[in-house]
C-alpha cells in the first residue's frame, strides 16, 4: 500500500476547504471531506516546523520528562487505525488512547481505567464503565466508543487489533441504576452506569484468560471521528490509515500530540483529562511534556541517561553499577525485576534442527552463567529449564522434580555430546581441535547453522556469541547472523530463519505463564514457511507430521477453563514436561519486562522495591503510567 505524504494530503484537504465546503453538521460525503469535518487540518510547513523545534528547544526542563526505548526510526504516522504507528499509538500504550483497564504485573490484578473489572467468568467479562470518562473535545466515552472499536477490530482483518478475532464473539451492553439519597433522605439522584458484557467465543477460541487479557490492550477509539472517516472511505481502512494525524487527537488519555521530528516525538499534558478528578484525587500528572528522544544506538541513549538528559530509560545498560547516576528498581543484582525469558527460537522444519536430540544438545552446551554475569550483566536470577519461571504467580505451578529430571537448560557439555549421538550425529575436528564440521547419521555434511539477532542489539549479540562458542566446543556446527533489524523483524514471522534470538510473551499479563506456552508451542493456526505464523514461529509440532504431539494442543485449550488449582498444576506439569523432552526452543536467561532505569536529576519518587506504588514498567503503558501523577520535579540539581 502506498502512503500519501502528510503534505501532499495536506495539500489536497486544504483545496477541498476553499473548494467544497460543507455545512456544519453536515455528513461527509468523500475521505477528504471526513477528515476535514473530524478535525482542522494544521500540517506544519517547513517554516512552522522550524518555529515548532524552537519552541521545544525553549521547553522548561523541570516540566518535560524524557524517556526512551519504543522509537528507533524516524515517525511516518500516528495514525491508531494502522498496523504499526509510531509511539505513543500503539495498542500497548494508554497515553493518548485508553483501554477499559489496566494489567498490575506486580499485583497480578486488572486496575480500573475507562472501566472496572465487574466479573469474570468462562462465558463473559464485564466492565462497568465509569460515567466520567470523556474525550478531549468534551463528549462523553460511551458503551457505544467500546462497541464500536471491539466491533471494528472483530470484523476487519486489517485492524490493528483484529487478533481479538476468534477470541471475543460479541459485545452486550446493560444499564446499572442507582438511588442515591441524601443524608436527610428527603431527595434522590439517579446514579446510571453502563455496564459491557464481553462474551468468549465458544466456538473457536473459548479462551476466557485472553479476554481478561484483551480488556486491558485493545485501545478504545471514539466513534463520532473514525465512523464517519470509515462510511466515506466504503469502509476501507487503508484509505483511512493513508492520514498519518501528525496532530492533537481526539483522545481520552491524558496526553495528546504535540510535535515530531526526525529527531523526537513530544506529546503535551491535557490539563482537562477525565482522569485526574476520577482516578487521582484531582491530581495533574507532574510532566507537562514527555518527549520521546530517537537515538542511534543504546549506547547514546545511556550517555544520555547517564548525564540526566535523559530521564527514564527502558533499553539495555550494561554495567549499570558503574553508573552512579542511574537507579533501577533492586539496589543490587539482579538490578531489574524478571518478567520474561529470551531464547532461541529453532526452525524445526530444517534439518538438523528438526531432531530434538539436537536441539537438547545445543541447550546443554550453553554456558549459562557466562550468558547472565557477562552478556546482560548480571541482570537475571539462575535460569531453570522449561517455561515457567520460578516468580511471582507462576510460582504455584513451578515443579523443580522435573525440571531436575528433564530439564536441559544447564550447562553440561558431556550431556550435550551424549545428545548428539543420541541422534547420530558426528562432530569433525581438524588437526588445531577445531571444529570442521558435522556428520549425521547416514554420513552427510551437516549444513552450518546460523543465529539470527539483530546487529547493534549490544546485548542480544553477546549471548548469541557465547551461546554459539559454547555449542562449537561440543561439536555443533553454528555461527552468529547479524542483521539489519529490519531484516530480523521482517523474517521472524514467516520463519526464513535457522534460529532467531528473541522473547516471546515479553510482556506479563493475567493470563502468564499460559500466555507464553501459547506463543512457544501452539500449532493452531498453523502455516507453512514463507507465511506468517505469530505463535509457534518456528514450526515445531506440525499438525500433518507423524511425530506430531495433540496433547500440547489439547492442554492449551483446557488450562484457561479449569478452575481448579491443582487440576491447572497437574496441565502445567504435563505441558512443560513436554517442553523439556522436546526442547522446541532454548531458553537462555531471565529478564525483565523492561529494562527499568532512571535518573534523578530532573525528576524524584520514581517506584522502586522500596517504593513500589507502581511496577517496574515504563510511564507509558498498563498500571506504570501511574507514575506520571507521582514523580516531582527536582530542579535539576
Amino acid at each position: 500500500m502506498k502512503r500519501l505524504h502528510p503534505l501532499i494530503f495536506a495539500i489536497a484537504a486544504s483545496l477541498l476547504i476553499t473548494s467544497c465546503k460543507t455545512e456544519s453538521g453536515s455528513t461527509p460525503t468523500t475521505l477528504t471531506d471526513a477528515l476535514v469535518q473530524a478535525w482542522t487540518f494544521t500540517e506544519s510547513t517547513d517554516e512552522g516546523m522550524a518555529q515548532r523545534e524552537a519552541e521545544i528547544a525553549r521547553l522548561p526542563r523541570e516540566k518535560t520528562l524524557f524517556l526512551v526505548g519504543f522509537q528507533w526510526g524516524t515517525p511516518y504516522s500516528f495514525n491508531p487505525l494502522g498496523s504499526w504507528p509510531d509511539w505513543p499509538i500503539r495498542p500497548e500504550f494508554n497515553l493518548m488512547y485508553e483501554q477499559l483497564t489496566v494489567f498490575n504485573s506486580m499485583t497480578n490484578e486488572i486496575e480500573p481505567l475507562i472501566g472496572s473489572l465487574d466479573e469474570a467468568n468462562n462465558d463473559f467479562v464485564s466492565i462497568i464503565l465509569n460515567p466520567a470518562a470523556r474525550w478531549s473535545d468534551n463528549r462523553p466515552l460511551t458503551s457505544a466508543d467500546v462497541l464500536f472499536t471491539f466491533n471494528l477490530n472483530l470484523t476487519n482483518s486489517d485492524a490493528p487489533c483484529s487478533y481479538i478475532s476468534g477470541v471475543i464473539s460479541h459485545l452486550t451492553v446493560d444499564t446499572l441504576t442507582t438511588i442515591v439519597r441524601n443524608e436527610n433522605g428527603d431527595s434522590t439522584d439517579v446514579l446510571r452506569k453502563e455496564r459491557v458484557f464481553v462474551w468468549v467465543d465458544k466456538e473457536d477460541r473459548n479462551n476466557p484468560l485472553s479476554v481478561l487479557d484483551l480488556i486491558s490492550t485493545v485501545p478504545i477509539w471514539p466513534q463520532h471521528v473514525f465512523e464517519p472517516l470509515l462510511r466515506a472511505a466504503g469502509g476501507r481502512i487503508s484509505d483511512v490509515v493513508r492520514d498519518p494525524m501528525s496532530r492533537a487527537q481526539v483522545v481520552s488519555g491524558p496526553y495528546n500530540y504535540f510535535m515530531h521530528s526526525n529527531e523526537k516525538i513530544v506529546i503535551r499534558r491535557r490539563d482537562d483529562y477525565w482522569g485526574n478528578d476520577a482516578l487521582r484525587g484531582g491530581k495533574l500528572p507532574g510532566p507537562e511534556f514527555i518527549t520521546h528522544p530517537i537515538f542511534k544506538g543504546n549506547e547514546h541513549a545511556s550517555t544520555a541517561l547517564r548525564r540526566g538528559d535523559l530521564d527514564i530509560s527502558s533499553n539495555f545498560i550494561p554495567r549499570v553499577w558503574n553508573r552512579p547516576t542511574v537507579d533501577t528498581w533492586f539496589d543490587g543484582p539482579p538490578f531489574f525485576k524478571p518478567g520474561a525469558i529470551p531464547m532461541f527460537i529453532i526452525n524445526a522444519t530444517r534439518a538438523p534442527l528438526n531432531n530434538k536430540h539436537f536441539r537438547r544438545a545445543m541447550a546443554f552446551a550453553i554456558n549459562y552463567e557466562d550468558v547472565k554475569n557477562l552478556a546482560v550483566s548480571g541482570y537475571s536470577t539462575e535460569i531453570t529449564s522449561g517455561l515457567i519461571m520460578p516468580l511471582s504467580s507462576e510460582l504455584p505451578f513451578f515443579n523443580d522434580e522435573d525440571i531436575q529430571k528433564y530439564g536441559a537448560t544447564r550447562f553440561d557439555p558431556e550431556a550435550a555430546r551424549r545428545e548428539l549421538e543420541l541422534g547420530g550425529f558426528t562432530p569433525v575436528w581438524d588437526r588445531k581441535g577445531n571444529l570442521s564440521h558435522v556428520l549425521n547419521a547416514s554420513g552427510d555434511t551437516v549444513p552450518p547453522i546460523g543465529i539470527m539477532s539483530p546487529s547493534g542489539w549490544t546485548d542480544f549479540e553477546s549471548v548469541v556469541r557465547i551461546a554459539v562458542d559454547g555449542m562449537r566446543r561440543v561439536g555443533i556446527d553454528v555461527r552468529p547472523n547479524f542483521v539489519d533489524a529490519s531484516r530480523y523483524f521482517s523474517v521472524k514471522e514467516t520463519g526464513d530463519f535457522d534460529m532467531l534470538f528473541d522473547t516471546p510473551a515479553s510482556m506479563r499479563s493475567k493470563s502468564t505463564p499460559w500466555a507464553r506456552f501459547e506463543v512457544v508451542m501452539s500449532t493452531r493456526n498453523f502455516r507453512p514457511i514463507g507465511q506468517r505464523m505469530q505463535n509457534n514461529t518456528g514450526r515445531w509440532n506440525d499438525p500433518n507430521s507423524a511425530n506430531h504431539i495433540p496433547q500440547v494442543d489439547s492442554l492449551l485449550r483446557a488450562i484457561p477453563l479449569m478452575s481448579c488449582e491443582n487440576e491447572k498444576r497437574e496441565a502445567y506439569a504435563l505441558l512443560n514436561r513436554i517442553f523439556m523432552q522436546e526442547q522446541p526452543t532454548i531458553p537462555v536467561v531471565y529478564r525483565p519486562e523492561e529494562f527499568y532505569s532512571f535518573n534523578t536529576r530532573w525528576w524524584s519518587n520514581f517506584p522502586t522495591e522500596s517504593n513500589p506504588y507502581a511496577p517496574p514498567r515504563m510511564p507509558v503503558a498498563s498500571a506504570g503510567t501511574r507514575m506520571l501523577w507521582e514523580i516531582v520535579p527536582t530542579g535539576g540539581r
